[in-house]
């Protein structure tokens, strides 16, 4: 087992619900992502990694994350390996306190401690490679996506061009992964938006039949303000969530372009950062119907249960 400094500009963030991918200079390290949300980092911070690895063909997985303009310290997760973050912790510290040569030292010092997150550390590598190699596995997103071989090492890296296409990287050089067919195809409105920037990027045909607003019209819009939406909290409360936890999921009353009001079961979801600004990948479910059914419901029980106790 080894652990190592990654340090530079974090120039990437690639995440899906598995897996995230951060490229730092020309390193890439990997972390399992968390259902708590991903570390408070963003492209272009300057950050220092502590990374562990089985060996040089095998990915690095990330234990411990400096940010250097604040100097803040994070794990990827809550719960991990006891020895790896104590072992992590010390050679940030010794990194940041004497340079290479203490760091040097206390990787030296640190190792029988670090031996025993060994088990830890290959789960982690495990699901890296596996979850990489699955996705390998699946047809690719363009005619021009990149080959990928089968060895695990080589899944873990030249795969997830592929798989982490999918979390804002463009399969193709000209067109952003969202051109593709397959999320035409779905009957929930799909909308992503970029927070804080260029508004609405794509508005699939669904979208378009919930709503009563042309792809062309969409564009560029802002979602909250285009479909005036009602939330139970503030919309800037919801949107403070989802940047804090990676994923929002609740119910949102929408008006369409008719008037008419809509009830929709929404689930937002960060996906990478484009000109360093968070997508987000809004799925909406049309649920106005069943609503109304149950409301109707509802009344009429109450209304037997009054006629009940009139007797």
């Amino acid at each position: 087992m080894l652990l190592q400094v990654v340090e530079g500009t974090l120039s990437e963030i690639a995440s899906d619900s598995h897996v995230t991918r951060l490229t730092i200079d020309d390193e890439i390290v990997w972390f399992r992502t968390s259902r708590f949300g991903r570390p408070p980092l963003a492209t272009g911070d300057s950050v220092t990694v502590i990374a562990g690895s089985l060996g040089p063909e095998h990915p690095l997985i990330a234990l411990r994350f400096r940010r250097q303009q604040d100097r803040r310290t994070f794990s990827p997760h809550r719960r991990s390996s006891v020895a790896l973050q104590v072992a992590a912790s010390v050679l940030l510290v010794a990194r940041a306190a004497f340079g290479r040569f203490g760091l040097f030292v206390a990787r030296v010092a640190i190792a029988p401690i670090a031996s025993l997150g060994a088990g830890y550390l290959k789960a982690q590598v495990d699901i890296v490679t596996v979850h990489a190699a699955r996705r390998a596995r699946r047809p690719p997103l363009a005619a021009d996506a990149p080959h990928v071989a089968a060895a695990p090492a080589e899944a873990a890296s030249a795969a997830y061009k592929v798989a982490l296409g999918l979390q804002g990287a463009a399969p193709t050089a000209g067109s952003p992964w969202w051109h593709s067919e397959l999320l035409e195809y779905t009957h929930d409105a799909i909308i992503i938006w970029e927070m804080e920037g260029a508004g609405i990027l794509y508005w699939n045909q669904a979208a378009e039949r919930l709503y009563g607003y042309s792809r062309e019209e969409a564009q560029g819009k802002v979602t909250h303000d285009l479909l005036r939406t009602v939330t139970r909290k503030p919309v800037k409360e919801l949107e403070s969530m989802l940047a804090r936890y990676g994923v929002w999921v609740g119910e949102l009353h929408h008006t369409t372009r008719d008037g008419r009001t809509v009830e929709v079961e929404a689930r937002l979801s960060l996906m990478s950062q484009r000109n360093g600004r968070w997508l987000v990948l809004e799925v909406n479910r049309d649920v106005t119907d069943r609503k109304r059914a149950e409301a109707a419901g509802a009344a009429r029980e109450a209304s037997l249960s009054s006629l009940d106790l009139a007797r």
